[in-house]
């Protein structure tokens, strides 16, 4: 109301009526979902789009935004959303790295992706453009690493996560690999990834989030309630 013309205060409610829906729909499978949580997450979720679109209208290059969409869509199943968004998105940040994670995090097959989405997107990665974009050429053994720690297949896992890490050492693959380490019960190692990823990556969240559960592992609770508190800070949703 004070500042009609913020495209930051549009985001802001975006996202916070996007954190809604998905609380609302909550954290189970779908056949174990009510259709009353399916309702409340698609009503929320279409007060989000509303200003999150507006936000973007007024800043285009706005990563944080159009990935809260691809979210949105790959949540509601939209596959035609997913491409529209991503499609618009990339025109206006050809070199944008956090908006490709976010589009292939939600076109994998095992998340009702069609066989060569992935594929597509990685081969329109054009490395000579930006640096930083060389970091996909890993992204395959980083997604089968990911793939093979969520089904416990630690020791083919690691090797995945080394291979990636050898080529690429990107943030996200330090906290996949210290992820591996922690499920096999290697606290030391997974401290230790990281902490690398959080020295690539200052305040990344999602290595912020998977530290507090090594140090609740290792006893070290006091450290962890600290760092908890610090991503509840960036976090507050």
């Amino acid at each position: 109301s004070a500042m009609p013309e913020c495209w930051a205060a549009y985001a802001a409610r975006g996202h916070y009526l996007s954190a809604v829906g998905f609380a609302q729909r909550g954290e189970e499978w779908a056949a174990d979902t009510s259709a009353w949580q399916f309702t409340a997450m698609a009503e929320s979720f279409a007060r989000a789009e509303i200003d999150l679109r507006r936000s973007l209208a007024m800043r285009p290059r706005q990563v944080a935004a159009a990935i809260e969409l691809l979210d949105m869509a790959s949540a509601r199943s939209d596959r035609t959303m997913l491409q529209a968004v991503y499609r618009d998105a990339i025109a206006g940040c050809p070199d944008c790295l956090e908006l490709r994670f976010g589009y292939l995090r939600n076109v994998r097959p095992r998340w009702g992706g069609e066989p060569g989405d992935v594929e597509a997107v990685l081969a329109g990665v054009d490395a000579s453009r930006r640096r930083g974009l060389e970091v996909f050429r890993a992204y395959a053994d980083y997604d089968r690493c990911l793939e093979l720690r969520s089904a416990e297949r630690y020791d083919e896992a690691l090797a995945a996560c080394d291979r990636a890490i050898a080529s690429e050492p990107y943030w996200r693959y330090f906290v996949e690999r210290g992820s591996v380490h922690r499920g096999r019960g290697e606290l030391a190692l997974a401290l230790a990834d990281l902490d690398r990823a959080l020295e690539v990556r200052p305040r990344a969240v999602a290595a912020m989030i998977e530290r507090v559960a090594v140090l609740c592992d290792l006893g070290r609770n006091a450290e962890a309630a600290a760092e908890l508190q610090l991503v509840v800070h960036i976090v507050p949703h």
